[in-house]
């Protein structure tokens, strides 16, 4: 996620400008990492109810698909509300993502 943001901001140099390059930079990698936490969170909360496989393979996968929908959500809101701060939606997302990134995990009893 941080060399996403860093490509969109300074490559791309697609950003606020009254927030200025470095400070979106910054807020966003935040945003980002925050939604991460709280799909742990979500995460961590399907594995109480459910077994989980124990590859590493798979924790990963459910992380990338956990970064990219959490990315497209934000996008999506972003798209479709965009005079309106989204950010407690895109934490909610992140939430029930991350619970639904933990069905990868899966195994089979």
């Amino acid at each position: 996620m941080v060399a996403f943001w860093y490509v969109l901001i300074y490559i791309f140099d697609e950003f606020d400008r009254g927030y200025g390059q470095r400070n979106w930079f910054a807020l966003n990698v935040y945003l980002s990492l925050l939604s991460v936490v709280i799909g742990l969170v979500g995460y961590g909360l399907a594995i109480l109810f459910w077994p989980r496989h124990r590859r590493v393979v798979a924790a990963c996968v459910a992380g990338v698909i956990f970064a990219v929908c959490e990315l497209a959500l934000v996008f999506a809101m972003g798209w479709a509300l965009p005079d309106r701060d989204t950010t407690l939606e895109g934490l909610a997302g992140a939430i029930v993502i991350g619970a639904l990134s933990a069905f990868v995990t899966i195994g089979k009893r």
